[in-house]
């Protein structure tokens, strides 16, 4: 049995906001990536569909990881591959 493989894309602002994140979310968001690697949709784990101007925006996706939130869209480019493109993170506001 072929397991669907998953590939993850961290946009170059996504990516400068991560290196600028403190040491403790930093490693939040880092161990984040590792789980969408296993689950793209982790929906149990507080995954939810992204709004814009009340609709719901397609394939785009906001988890809230308890300090900062990443955004990111999911794209089945075949049957056997999901490409996750980290698009943004965000600290939240104290």
């Amino acid at each position: 049995m072929t397991a669907r493989r998953v590939l993850i894309e961290v946009g170059s602002r996504a990516e400068q906001q991560i290196y600028d994140l403190p040491d403790k979310l930093r490693l939040k968001v880092r161990l984040a990536l590792l789980d969408l690697l296993d689950d793209p949709l982790p929906l149990a784990n507080g995954a939810i569909p992204f709004r814009a101007g009340g609709e719901e925006i397609p394939d785009a996706y906001e988890w809230d990881l308890g300090g900062v939130t990443i955004f990111y869209n999911v794209i089945e480019t075949g049957p056997l591959l999901v490409q996750v493109i980290v698009q943004v993170v965000v600290v939240d506001a104290l």
